[in-house]
């Protein structure tokens, strides 16, 4: 559901509007684009995905208790302020596949590859394996445009 809107945002190429007591949906396989605005998503009841302006969200998956989006351009911020053990938010960024496995504060910043957990931990896989990574780490992935497959760079701030 989108939760709140600024500026020029488009669901599937047509401008997103909210109306006043009515609940905006973004429907599966749906594209949801921040062009020089921004977006508020509500995924689960309580998780929230900030998108910053020229950002991509595709929902993959609508289901409440495991919502799967792709991320790939722009900048985002994900809040969860609970999880459930029967099921997890998963995103695809940049062609690579991370889970959110507790509740905290994550970004994402397609430009730079980067994704940090400030609070929380998350686990991302690629190729075949998994890096758990945790407050206060940030880590680079690879494009799938790059020749060879590059493995995530652990970087601590």
């Amino acid at each position: 559901m989108v939760y709140s809107l600024e500026g020029t945002v488009r669901l599937d190429d047509r401008p997103l509007r909210i109306a006043p007591g009515r609940n905006t949906f973004v429907p599966q396989k749906s594209e949801l684009r921040s062009e020089s605005g921004t977006a508020t998503v509500v995924l689960t009841p309580g998780a929230i995905l900030h998108l910053g302006a020229n950002s991509v969200m595709r929902l993959v998956d609508n289901r409440v208790l495991r919502p799967h989006v792709e991320l790939p351009a722009g900048s985002f911020q994900l809040e969860c302020v609970e999880t459930d053990r029967r099921g997890r938010i998963s995103l695809t960024f940049l062609n690579t596949l991370i889970v959110i496995e507790e509740k905290g504060q994550y970004r994402f910043d397609a430009t730079g590859r980067r994704l940090t957990v400030v609070e929380g931990r998350m686990t991302v896989r690629f190729d075949g394996k998994s890096l758990t990574v945790r407050s206060g780490e940030t880590v680079v992935v690879g494009d799938k445009a790059q020749s060879e497959p590059v493995e995530p760079v652990r970087v601590l701030f």
